[in-house]
């Protein structure tokens, strides 16, 4: 197992805890007290801020500094030979299976599967802050990325996500959709995630 004592996970920024807020939805109560005729110009107004500040793709996380140190190091220490696979399929709305069981420090490869007739957006944001990502292999293209908010995939679609779990911990995921990204925020005003059933949980051991 590869040895992680000399990497650190800093704190979340600011920019972070208030995208967290405004993907828990405490933002909108505010939002609610406005009049209606001025809601949609006040909501906008709130996405272009978040686009503005934050440079990153549809599918990165907000905060521009890295949670887990030196995360290209950590992958490169690691025998991808020796990587297990394990898979999510996605069925009628549901993750298969729920709870996934990982070992820190080891290399793997998330193999998810829908295979429904509609997009499901798979968000695990405090996971996906907690480890080291190689790439994301899709059925068109291999992506190089550090930080990842949400993985979207596509009706009968695969996505690969090469990793290594650097900080243990048990970490909820769940499905977002119907929803879309801002400035590297997940919007989902119906997600489907409590209505549906369409959550699980990955839990990194020692």
């Amino acid at each position: 197992m590869l040895s992680l004592s000399k990497y650190g996970v800093r704190p979340a920024s600011c920019f972070d805890k208030l995208s967290m807020r405004l993907r828990e939805g405490s933002c909108f109560d505010l939002i609610s007290r406005v009049p209606s005729c001025l809601r949609g110009h006040l909501l906008m107004g709130m996405l272009l801020l978040l686009v503005a500040c934050s440079p990153t793709s549809l599918l990165s996380d907000t905060p521009n500094d890295v949670p887990i140190e030196n995360p290209a190091e950590i992958v490169d220490a690691v025998d991808w030979e020796v990587a297990e696979t394990f898979n999510i399929d996605i069925r009628q709305g549901e993750f298969r299976p729920t709870i996934i069981r990982l070992l820190q420090g080891e290399p793997y490869i998330m193999v998810i599967e829908n295979r429904d007739d509609v997009d499901h957006l798979f968000v695990a944001k405090e996971f996906f802050r907690t480890i080291a990502i190689r790439k994301m292999v899709t059925d068109e293209k291999e992506i190089k990325i550090d930080r990842l908010t949400g993985i979207n995939v596509e009706p009968g679609r695969i996505t690969e996500l090469h990793f290594v779990p650097v900080r243990d911990g048990w970490y909820p995921f769940e499905d977002a959709a119907p929803g879309f990204f801002v400035g590297g925020v997940v919007f989902a005003f119906m997600g489907r995630g409590a209505t549906h059933g369409a959550v699980g949980a990955i839990i990194v051991e020692e």
